[in-house]
């Protein structure tokens, strides 16, 4: 049986997930300044509310569509972006259910198209201090971007630490760097999932037990994984991030070794 998602967590991660489009948009923006001499704007709009959800119409020409008010009032806020010259708002309702986030916001109001009344909006500035979360989240693409580049790296860092970790990879390096990529890209996105996240990871846990990978292995495959994001996240990288990283690896070890170990 499913658990649901705690309304909170849930509107956290809508933020997010907004901030971290912005912050992916400063990104593109600053290679399209130095290319094109020209940058991209959106707005973006959040709201809270029941929704019906999934696969709707004729049996023989079915499309998956989002249905509910709640729906039509985040993109009339999302609308409102352009009067106000705002990049990111929010209903008051939204920010009523993340009332321990420690966010810098500004509040304001607007009458949104079609609706009754003056609307309380709060526009979404960022965190007030780092959130871990976050960081892991906007810098994987980073990680990504540079797949090859950091995950020979990694490895090359991993077996001059443990020179017996080498025996345990056997054929092509270049597809086991590519594993390592999807499984991170998967545990990242799945931070938001903790129980998927869990199971996931107690099975690849007993796995690499089955492999033969040693308890010393861990500590030095965090230790190269944080030096070599190091390299690879260039500017990106911060204090903050290395930290957000490390427990996030923490996290993952941990999991994966379990209770019993």
């Amino acid at each position: 049986m499913s658990v649901a998602t705690p309304p909170e967590k849930s509107c956290l991660d809508t933020i997010r997930a907004g901030l971290g489009t912005l912050e992916a948009l400063d990104d593109l923006n600053t290679e399209l300044s130095d290319e094109f001499a020209t940058t991209l704007q959106i707005g973006i709009g959040a709201h809270v509310g029941p929704l019906i959800v999934g696969m709707m119409g004729h049996p023989d020409h079915r499309q998956f569509a989002v249905v509910g008010d709640a729906i039509n009032v985040a993109s009339r806020i999302q609308d409102t972006n352009k009067a106000l010259g705002t990049r990111f708002l929010m209903s008051q309702a939204l920010f009523d259910q993340v009332p321990q986030a420690p966010l810098q916001v500004r509040r304001t109001q607007a009458v949104l198209k079609g609706k009754h009344g003056v609307f309380q909006l709060v526009e979404v500035i960022g965190f007030a201090a780092p959130d871990a979360t976050l960081l892991v989240q906007s810098t994987i693409g980073v990680l990504m971007q540079h797949q090859k580049r950091f995950t020979r790296e990694l490895y090359r860092r991993l077996f001059a630490l443990t020179p017996a970790a080498e025996r345990l990879f056997r054929g092509d390096m270049q597809s086991q760097g590519e594993m390592l990529a999807h499984m991170m890209q998967f545990l990242v996105h799945a931070v938001g999932r903790p129980d998927i996240m869990t199971l996931a990871l107690r099975d690849l846990g007993r796995r690499h037990d089955a492999y033969g990978v040693a308890p010393e292995y861990y500590p030095a495959f965090r230790r190269a994984f944080l030096e070599s994001a190091r390299g690879v996240l260039g500017d990106k990288h911060t204090l903050q991030v290395e930290k957000a990283w490390a427990d996030t690896i923490d996290m993952i070890i941990e999991s994966m070794r379990g209770p019993a170990n």
